[in-house]
């Protein structure tokens, strides 16, 4: 193929916005999306911890009475 082909003029064209706002744009998405999982991830190892707190204090209670 000849270098002036619209195919392969389409193909570098298309090769420069994959590899430009595109990855740019997944690059964004791939770092909010990590904030997010961690975020539910140390509200849920909180909300254990603070469970696991809570049964343990019932249970002395219990035992307690």
């Amino acid at each position: 193929m000849a270098d002036d082909d619209p195919l392969s003029a389409a193909a570098s064209a298309l090769s420069g916005f994959a590899n430009g706002p595109v990855a740019g744009a997944t690059a964004s998405i791939e770092a909010a999306v990590n904030r997010s999982f961690n975020a539910v991830s140390n509200t849920i190892a909180r909300a254990a911890v603070s469970g696991r707190d809570s049964i343990a204090q019932l249970t002395a209670s219990v035992l307690a009475d």
